[in-house]
């Protein structure tokens, strides 16, 4: 048994997804990424290219919010995924993620504005809840 196949049993994945991340880890030869012992910044960068899940979606959640230095809301991976490629493509190729609180409360802002966009295109009702701290 490979190392591959002891890692996905040991995270339960079986059948075709099991064989689907298979072939997706063999591409990446010696670059092991989805290990719980690498850095997380390098399973976000790797993992947001992936299109199967490579692990636990909560470790790769705090991964990708580590890598760009802010929160990531989850609806980011399925109606802004390209806009958060190119923030992470930005943030491992800079080694940097967002450099300010500013810039933090931007990306922040465009993450709801393209949800409040998303929900409006699609006629589904969105309630909004601001919170001060």
């Amino acid at each position: 048994m490979s190392q591959n196949e002891r890692y996905l049993d040991s995270n339960g994945i079986t059948g075709e997804a099991r064989e689907t991340c298979l072939a997706a880890m063999a591409k990446y030869g010696d670059n092991r990424w989805w290990e719980p012992d690498v850095d997380p910044r390098k399973l976000a960068y790797y993992q947001l290219n992936e299109p199967i899940l490579m692990g636990d979606f909560s470790h790769f959640h705090e991964a990708i919010e580590l890598l760009l230095g802010r929160p990531v809301f989850t609806h980011e991976f399925a109606i802004s995924a390209d806009a958060l490629k190119q923030e992470a493509e930005r943030a491992w190729v800079y080694q940097v993620g967002v450099t300010s609180d500013q810039e933090r409360q931007e990306r922040v802002q465009q993450s709801v504005e393209s949800l409040q966009q998303w929900a409006q295109e699609h006629k589904k009702p969105l309630l909004i809840a601001e919170v001060q701290l």
